[in-house]
């Protein structure tokens, strides 16, 4: 499934900045960024963590990263994204 995803991205997808190009249906649902809130990207992006997905090498925010950039809106939601870290 994600090889199929992967293959119907182009470089068009990710120009404009500050999209959201969501991936599924919540609660399985893929939210790639072409932008940050709160994080500039050559700050965050040595301290980013990779996971692999159905043999796809992956790059994620590492854990303080991603909470600060929830932080940053002040949404109830994110707010609540960042209570249900482990």
């Amino acid at each position: 499934m994600i090889e199929r995803l992967v293959r119907k991205f182009r470089a068009a997808n990710f120009e404009q900045p500050d999209q959201v190009i969501q991936l599924g249906v919540a609660p399985n649902r893929i939210d790639i960024l072409t932008g940050l809130t709160a994080l500039n990207f050559d700050d965050v992006c040595g301290r980013r963590g990779e996971v692999v997905l159905e043999g796809i090498q992956l790059a994620v925010h590492d854990r303080q990263s991603f909470r600060r950039n929830k932080e940053a809106p002040g949404r109830a939601k994110d707010l609540a994204d960042i209570e249900g870290l482990v």
